[in-house]
């Protein structure tokens, strides 16, 4: 079901320039946390414009990111996009913005930011 969502949603992604980086694609999976303190684990599927993050748990949901270029980034951010909560919209915030980069272990850093960029959660996920 995972693979078919995944393919799902990163098909009904329209054709556009490259904006992920080739080194960021793929599957990575670890846990974030939210301003607050509370945990929880992500699987995230990238492609070149888009990728998926599956949120399961105990309040499951499934979001769709979209990347596109000339968006508002941060210099050391490598991709930025937009989260759209696609299935359990009712556990998850949908309309966060979400910003890439590659840590310096290898790590996908993930950040989540609400209005005016304020940081509302980060990840450190492997690959995988």
């Amino acid at each position: 079901m995972r693979a078919f969502l995944a393919l799902l949603c990163l098909a009904a992604s329209p054709l556009t320039a490259q904006t992920v980086p080739a080194e960021l694609q793929g599957q990575w999976s670890g846990e974030g946390s939210q301003r607050g303190g509370s945990a929880w684990r992500v699987d995230i599927d990238l492609g070149s414009d888009s990728g998926v993050a599956f949120y399961p748990g105990d309040a499951p949901c499934t979001a769709r990111w979209r990347f596109q270029t000339g968006l508002e980034t941060f210099s050391f951010f490598t991709a930025v996009g937009h989260e759209e909560i696609v299935t359990g919209q009712d556990h998850c915030i949908d309309g966060l913005g979400v910003f890439l980069r590659l840590g310096t272990d290898g790590a996908l850093v993930v950040e989540w930011r609400g209005e005016g960029g304020v940081p509302v959660a980060i990840a450190r996920l492997g690959r995988g």
